[in-house]
């Protein structure tokens, strides 16, 4: 089995008229049409330049997807690469793609522009930052932006290049050309979202035997959410660039072309764990139930899945745990019910929390928590009793952030009227590392970050908690950072031997650990001497820049 394939056109836009509007800009006066494509008449040539992170992209491999569907020729260079602008150029690109997130966005346009100081391409830049933070594309080197989902939109940008047709009128699209910016609106959210195919694996596991070689790979069975977060991007989304309703919004893959995917992918890669990065699994229970029983029949892999507290059931526990499932992440965010619902609106109730908490562990299921501090209106008691509900509900594995207000989110309003975030504030892509909020107690909860999964899973530190995040050297919290970041490698490794040993295989937890931190040793040595090297070519971008690690 091979992947779908399909094209998608401006025609699902239906009848839609496509309003467009042009703001001046002085950074451009090219016409791209003419400038950039290189193979007119013939299929465009694409690269995706994608950094090395812990779970494999999605998002830009499914785009790449729709590029392939379209007869178009993408290829991904994947850095840390010394060569990589060497890469990039010997392909003769007549597109490069950039896929771009708050924290991260600086590091890509710096890519960016190191490589037009060398090499004449159209730069695309596409994902959450492009679509809430137009404003960077009054920068030299970016020439259009792509809002929303782009799948279509790039479909339609690819083909009009070869054709030699305007790019200025293309949904979903601002493009820069003779000294104006085109704003185009955005269309209609395709319902089907099985015409999409399969994500491009093949094109990046050819970049990467990284990726490739990954025994543990990412699947997506929906898009959409129904909650508003106020800290997540789905409310802006959802309301602010499509204004969509729920029905439009929420949408889901047929289990059986999910199913199909999966097992592909095993058959042609060899996965051996199947990790679905869905906002909520168990969204429909009809659903869930006739995706199980096909998993069961079919794939017979471990897998995991992200639960909402609310809609589990303990019936759907055992059910998931019958067809395969090793690991369930649930949603705790915080103890407080005033914080977890006025302030962060999850829409669920401390039993809740501890219900789904019970079922995922009778059903035999390794319990996973998702969880912030340094939440605004509230104190360190407050991230203390969050700490206190993790050991409660017995957590197999918590995973703790650090409150991030990103742009366009409603969290990053409140923030700001509250006056603890500038206007200016920077991101740091490492959202467990410190807060950019102005609270008193930010270093006390930036210390109990680094202490919480190891007092989880040995409760009786919780009474020195407390004292312990109240050091103030900064010493101390740098020993705390390396402390958990060696605790989470080990966490890993247990999850690591759940998945094998429903497989029958064989692997000690301690040398899988000492392998682990050896690797990850010996990653960051070579991305510290591949940023040096990249300044010599203009990059200019830290080297610890070059990965976001999930933990």
């Amino acid at each position: 089995m091979t992947p779908a394939s399909a094209t998608l056109t401006n025609s699902s836009a239906g009848a839609a008229v496509n309003a467009t509007k042009a703001t001046e800009c002085t950074t451009s006066n090219q016409p791209l049409g003419k400038i950039y494509s290189k193979h007119q008449g013939r299929p465009q040539r694409i690269v995706f330049i994608q950094e090395s992170v812990a779970q494999e992209p999605l998002g830009v491999q499914w785009i790449s997807r729709a590029a392939k569907n379209a007869g178009h020729l993408p290829k991904f260079v994947v850095t840390p690469d010394a060569n990589w602008i060497k890469r990039v150029k010997e392909y003769e690109p007549d597109v490069v793609g950039f896929m771009c997130t708050t924290g991260v966005h600086k590091h890509v346009m710096e890519m960016c522009k190191a490589l037009k100081n060398q090499y004449n391409f159209l730069s695309v830049f596409g994902g959450h930052h492009p679509t809430f933070v137009p404003e960077m594309q009054h920068e030299s080197y970016v020439d259009v932006l792509v809002k929303g989902e782009g799948e279509q939109a790039f479909q339609d940008l690819l083909n009009n290049l070869r054709d030699g047709r305007p790019l200025s009128n293309i949904y979903n699209l601002n493009v820069k050309e003779d000294g104006h910016i085109f704003h185009n609106d955005i269309r209609p959210l395709f319902a089907n979202l099985d015409i999409n195919g399969y994500p491009d694996r093949e094109s990046l596991y050819e970049a990467s035997p990284f990726y490739r070689d990954m025994e543990r790979k990412n699947f997506q069975a929906s898009r959409g959410c129904p909650y508003k977060c106020s800290f997540c991007f789905h409310h802006a989304w959802k309301d602010k660039v499509y204004t969509a309703s729920m029905t439009d919004y929420l949408r889901t893959r047929t289990p059986e072309h999910m199913v199909s995917e999966i097992e592909w992918v095993r058959d042609t890669f060899g996965v051996k764990e199947v990790h679905f990065v869905d906002d909520i699994f168990n969204l429909r229970t009809q659903w869930v139930e006739e995706f199980c029983e096909l998993y069961a029949q079919r794939v017979k892999l471990p897998y995991s899945v992200i639960l909402q507290s609310n809609l589990l059931t303990e019936k759907v526990a055992k059910l998931l745990k019958t067809s395969g499932c090793v690991s369930a992440r649930v949603a705790f965010e915080a103890a407080n019910d005033r914080l977890r619902n006025e302030v962060l609106r999850k829409g669920t109730m401390r039993h809740h929390l501890t219900n789904s908490a019970r079922y995922i562990r009778e059903a035999g299921i390794r319990l996973t928590s998702l969880n912030i501090l340094a939440i605004p209106g509230g104190t360190f008691e407050d991230d203390l009793d969050t700490l206190k509900l993790n050991i409660e509900a017995k957590v197999d594995h918590p995973l703790v952030s650090i409150m991030q207000a990103y742009p366009e989110t409603d969290i990053n309003e409140m923030t700001r009227e509250m006056g603890l975030l500038d206007q200016a504030a920077e991101f740091n892509p490492r959202f467990n590392r410190n807060s950019i909020l102005k609270l008193k107690h930010a270093r006390w909860s930036e210390n109990l970050h680094h202490l919480f999964p190891i007092v989880v899973r040995f409760p009786w530190l919780y009474r020195f908690a407390p004292a312990l995040s109240k050091i103030p050297t900064a010493l101390v919290t740098r020993i705390y950072l390396v402390m958990y970041m060696l605790f989470t490698e080990w966490l890993i490794c247990e999850l690591n031997y759940e998945w094998r040993k429903m497989l029958g295989l064989q692997k000690n937890r301690v040398v899988e650990f000492v392998q682990r931190v050896t690797a990850k040793t010996w990653i960051k040595v070579q991305q510290a001497t591949v940023g040096k090297y990249s300044k010599k070519l203009a990059l200019r971008v830290q080297a610890s820049d070059f990965t976001a690690d999930a933990h």
